[in-house]
């Protein structure tokens, strides 16, 4: 159960270069498969197993171009105070070296760089070009040396890269329904940081196949630029108060999508997308023993309009979330505004908001301590326009799109633990509570979730996206325990 890079709050350069997030559910004990129980029990074997694989070995050590030997300060993702040497701020620079690059192009790391030849040397400036590229995520580890010269200093990055080709393979089932994704990824693709993405997804009875492009430094400035290319089916269940299937329809869509975003401030990022969506609604790919209890005359008659849709969206984000390694520091707040235009029958134009913050802590031991909130309010829109929220993306240890509406807040926190770090291997625990509030302005009701669990990751951290996950989610207010299970970080 693997696949590909985060789903952070940037629109599609995130979805595509970071990738999707997965989860499912599978109702109680009885559903549990054999191959789950080998994925846990693999899991603490390796807590055992792996310890003697050993620590990181520095960049310098593996040095081919430059080996200073003179007084120096080493900066790493521990000592950013910089405190061993002071004496360089205000001396230029007069030689700038690169170790340890053996896929990347050297210009994906020089247009990070905010420090260069002849410029006077600051601590701003090397803070900064040392968390812009390790926020790239294509490196395991960056270091800097400052070696003090009779006339200056001479600047030398150390990196540790991550391997970025990888397949997608990802798989979960719930409440008799299965998914899984095939494909491959780059977030690399030729050693010029540029993010590709194909793959054919399977979900409960229908079929999908994405294919995306991002070149997150368009013409080579901090520009994002992205396209993708969908063709999707779905099966969207109604349900009642009690859980229960009440109805549902199958959609089949086909969506052509292009992205802008401005990176030249990393604090304050925004950008803009066009999306054109052709919409098809049926109960062709409803499960066959669902439809059988159901009238298929009445169903049908109550399908959604079929039609074209033209969604524009703005988005916005403050703050940032630095990535050092598989931990998460910093805090961010994202905004996105959609407009859509609907030819079909009907009035089926909308516009939806949504706000999100996301706030990360690192503590002693490397604790990761994250924390997110997400609210969206929307006008009434088509049925297969409106929020919808389970399992999938929001509230652990429920279906996938079990809450319906036009209002949604979701409130996800994590505390994340390792018990073993190691360069090829990372177990990590997991104490999880999730919740969910979800109003329907049809029926003037809200619906309220929420979850409490515990689960495990294990990552390989010189593998791009490499994170396999299992959550254990207890419904408060419910007897029964559910499994979720999916890969890289739920949030």
């Amino acid at each position: 159960m693997f696949v590909s890079p985060d789903r952070n709050q940037r629109g599609l350069y995130h979805e595509a270069c970071q990738g999707g997030v997965q989860a499912s559910s599978l109702r109680s004990m009885r559903c549990l498969d054999p191959w789950c129980v080998t994925f846990l029990v693999l899991g603490m074997l390796c807590s055992f197993s792996l310890p003697a694989l050993g620590a990181v070995p520095s960049p310098q050590q593996a040095s081919q171009t430059h080996s200073p030997s003179s007084a120096r300060a080493r900066l790493d993702r521990q000592d950013l105070a910089l405190a061993e040497w002071r004496s360089g701020w205000s001396r230029p620079v007069r030689g700038l070296y690169l170790q340890g690059l053996t896929r990347t192009d050297e210009r994906v790391v020089r247009r990070e760089l905010t420090v260069a030849i002849a410029k006077t040397l600051t601590k701003t400036d090397l803070v900064e070009s040392l968390t812009r590229l390790r926020n790239l995520g294509i490196f395991r580890r960056v270091d800097a040396i400052v070696t003090p010269t009779a006339d200056g200093v001479t600047l030398t990055f150390g990196f540790d890269e991550k391997w970025s080709t990888l397949p997608i393979v990802s798989a979960g089932r719930g409440g008799g329904r299965l998914f899984f994704r095939l494909g491959l990824q780059d977030r690399n693709l030729f050693g010029r940081y540029l993010g590709l993405r194909a793959y054919y997804w399977y979900f409960a009875g229908t079929h999908s196949a994405v294919v995306s492009l991002v070149d997150p430094r368009l013409f080579h400035r901090r520009l994002s630029g992205a396209v993708l290319l969908e063709h999707s089916n779905r099966n969207r269940f109604q349900y009642g108060d009690n859980g229960d299937l009440i109805g549902g329809w199958s959609r089949q869509r086909q969506m052509l999508t292009f992205e802008l975003g401005d990176l030249r401030d990393p604090e304050k990022l925004y950008g803009m997308s066009l999306s054109t969506i052709r919409d098809e609604f049926s109960v062709a790919t409803l499960p066959k023993a669902y439809r059988s209890k159901q009238d298929n005359e009445v169903l049908s008659s109550g399908l959604p309009a079929s039609g074209w849709w033209l969604i524009a969206k703005l988005w916005g984000r403050l703050g940032r979330i630095q990535l050092d390694d598989y931990l998460e520091r910093g805090i961010q707040a994202t905004a996105t505004l959609e407009l859509a235009r609907g030819w079909t029958q009907g009035d089926n134009d909308w516009l939806r908001g949504r706000i999100s913050a996301k706030a990360a802590w690192l503590g002693p031991a490397r604790l990761n301590l994250v924390a997110q909130a997400r609210l969206a309010l929307q006008s009434r829109a088509h049925p297969e326009h409106r929020l919808f929220v389970g399992g999938y993306t929001a509230v652990r240890g429920y279906a996938e799109g079990r809450f319906v509406g036009e209002r949604s807040a979701v409130v996800n926190v994590e505390a994340r633990i390792p018990s073993v770090h190691r360069r090829w291997f990372v177990l990590q625990h997991v104490l999880f509570v999730d919740g969910a509030a979800v109003q329907d302005l049809q029926n003037s009701r809200w619906m309220g979730a929420a979850s409490a669990g515990a689960g495990i990751r294990m990552i390989v951290p010189p593998l791009v996206g490499l994170v396999a996950r299992v959550d254990v989610a207890w419904s408060i207010g419910d007897q029964d325990w559910l499994l979720s299970f999916g890969s890289q970080q739920f949030f």
